[in-house]
């Protein structure tokens, strides 16, 4: 087989390949929502401090990235956006701890990633 007879072939493989690898992705977050799974991923986060002016400041922060945090000193949902997508969830407070839940997120950014970065504002 000639190598420019390769060359031509290749970037069609690779193209099916990622098709089928996008359309399964696709129905697994289809089947997901189907079935009633609602958050993408769940956390708690310790924190210590006045819960009032954490919140402020974590609204603030949302907020300034064009996000946005409604709720109060028990619940509440935000929003946040990134350069690839937006981020999206509930919280719930018990005690020193925060419990998050993200409802939607861009695929490229885990899960931990998240996680650090809201600890972060927690700080």
């Amino acid at each position: 087989m000639d190598k420019g007879l390769v060359i031509f072939y290749q970037p069609f493989v690779y193209s099916s390949i990622s098709y089928k690898v996008t359309e399964c992705i696709g129905r697994i977050i289809d089947s997901a929502l189907k079935t009633g799974i609602k958050s993408m991923c769940q956390f708690n986060l310790s924190f210590s401090g006045d819960l009032e002016s954490l919140l402020k400041r974590a609204k603030q922060e949302i907020e300034k990235a064009g996000g946005n945090l409604e709720g109060d000193l028990l619940q509440g949902q935000f929003r946040a956006r990134t350069p690839i997508g937006s981020v999206s969830g509930s919280y719930e407070i018990a005690g020193q701890q925060i419990a998050l839940s993200i409802a939607k997120k861009p695929l490229l950014i885990s899960c931990k990633r998240i996680e650090k970065e809201l600890a972060s504002v927690m700080q």
